[in-house]
């Protein structure tokens, strides 16, 4: 895994890791393959982005497990509404045919 890790840093516009940590991706803190993502990722400094809506304490307890890592939380750990969701799906439905008109 830090071989694979190593030749993402490498490679041009990769910027991070994605982690999804929520309930529904049955994911524990303490999974094996997590521990040998996030010690390559902090041996090659490579941030990772993590996901843990509906499932904060296993994401504050993978953090605190790995205090060499640099993590981004996506959404700040909370879920999104579907009304927000539905409202952004609504304008850029809106801008579709806009943007079309204008090419």
């Amino acid at each position: 895994m830090a071989d694979v890790i190593g030749d993402w840093k490498k490679t041009p516009g990769t910027v991070g890791i994605r982690i999804i940590l929520t309930k529904e991706a049955n994911r524990a803190p303490d999974d094996p393959g997590l521990d040998r993502i996030l010690r390559a990722a902090a041996r090659h400094d490579f941030p990772v982005n993590i996901l843990f809506w509906g499932n904060v304490d296993a994401g504050t307890a993978l953090i605190d497990r790995y205090p060499d890592t640099r993590f981004i939380i996506d959404h700040l750990g909370i879920m999104q509404k579907a009304r927000t969701i539905n409202r952004v799906r609504t304008f850029l439905k809106s801008q579709i045919p806009m943007r079309a008109a204008a090419q």
